[in-house]
């Protein structure tokens, strides 16, 4: 009885799990996974079955599903980036798919998961917070005029969010995001997803407080920022005279530090030659462009030009959240700064009397009295629940 019922269940094992029967290596595998519940033994199988060619793109798959379960997550990824290339494209696209998922569960964080097998020279990362659309993916095709290989960091980052703000109703969908990406001209070599910046390590929550023109000390991966012996208690950089009393740092006090907080640690981990910013947020660009300069990183920031649907509305992840009423109101942002644009030429428009917006020199950011070349008028308004923001450069 015992060894009939051995029999059924080994063959019930092939029929569910589609695995021919057999000797191979792979069939061992599958075995030892399902039927044995042994996954070191499986990993064993899996790896004789990559190496001896037995359906080496299911073998890898199949591994990094056990490898992840037993926390070895970083070996999963060498082994699908080094074995990619045996299998075929559609099997390659499949993997690569893999790949994204183990990334976004690392802990110990790769430099940039890199998926062509050409070496290339520079490596630029485009920052955003998912749920892409076009202006996002323009953002890509603007890092292809400065490098080879693109890396695009997807993550929803909570620190810019003020107590009265939901981050659980920002919108995202990071299948769509995926299918973007792979869609986008020229592509991108990489995505990085991570569940949590703030405590990715090993889970352990940083306590220190980065302060900038304080002395720094780096290493790779992390900040730990030294202040006459005495340790800060929160986790944030601390911006000094990068005027957070404008825009979105008036309103949001927060907002900024998380903003650069983020900023950095991205980064320190991928260390990018150069990285992509979009205009839209002309004060988050600025910031990001000085946090830059100041303590010297190794990255040139580029800003990116606003893109816009047919309307004029500045494209944004939140528009989704607009009714159609709301959108409609909205529109009345573009016309404003065109308004102002035109009469700013002809000298019509009093800076000190502006409320809701700001006119600020384009590099500096620092108040004008008058309208100067060049200038950016920037506006910030609610409509409903959803807060826009704007802007446009002017040059008289």
């Amino acid at each position: 009885m015992e060894e009939g019922s051995g029999q059924r269940k080994e063959e019930l094992f092939h029929v569910i799990h589609k695995v021919p029967q057999g000797d191979t290596p792979y069939v061992k595998a599958k075995h030892a996974q399902l039927v044995q519940k042994d996954p070191e033994a499986a990993i064993v199988w899996f790896w004789k079955a990559i190496n001896a060619g037995d359906r080496v793109d299911s073998a890898l798959k199949d591994m990094a599903v056990v490898m992840k379960q037993l926390d070895r997550t970083e070996e999963a990824i060498e082994a699908i980036k080094s074995f990619r290339g045996r299998c075929s494209k559609k099997a390659q696209d499949s993997l690569d798919n893999v790949l994204i998922d183990l990334y976004k569960g690392s802990t110990s964080v790769y430099p940039y998961v890199k998926i062509s097998h050409v070496t290339r020279e520079d490596d630029r990362a485009g920052a955003t917070m998912g749920y892409l659309h076009e202006g996002h993916l323009s953002l890509v095709e603007e890092a292809h005029k400065h490098a080879e290989v693109i890396v695009v960091s997807v993550y929803v980052n909570p620190g810019p969010f003020s107590p009265s703000e939901d981050l659980s109703t920002y919108p995202s969908d990071f299948h769509g995001d995926i299918l973007n990406l792979k869609s986008a001209p020229g592509g991108v070599d990489a995505v990085f997803a991570p569940k949590n910046l703030y405590d990715y390590r090993e889970n352990k929550k940083s306590e220190i407080m980065l302060i900038w023109k304080i002395r720094i000390l780096t290493r790779k991966g992390w900040f730990h920022v030294w202040r006459r012996g005495e340790w800060g208690t929160k986790q944030g950089l601390e911006l000094r005279d990068w005027r957070e009393d404008i825009l979105c740092g008036k309103n949001r006090p927060v907002f900024f530090r998380g903003v650069a907080t983020i900023v950095t640690k991205l980064f320190n981990i991928v260390e990018p030659d150069v990285a992509v910013f979009g205009k839209k947020d002309y004060h988050q660009w600025r910031i990001i462009q000085r946090m830059v300069r100041d303590p010297d990183f190794g990255t040139e920031i580029v800003g990116s030009d606003i893109v816009r649907d047919s309307d004029g509305l500045a494209l944004s992840s939140r528009n989704v959240h607009l009714s159609p009423e709301e959108r409609e109101k909205a529109l009345s942002i573009n016309r404003s700064l065109l308004r102002a644009k035109s009469d700013a030429k002809i000298g019509l428009v009093n800076c000190k009397e502006l409320t809701d917006a700001v006119i600020v020199k384009q590099g500096s950011l620092e108040a004008v009295e008058g309208i100067k070349n060049p200038v950016v008028f920037c506006i910030a308004a609610w409509f409903g629940k959803v807060r826009l923001i704007d802007n446009i450069e002017i040059s008289i």
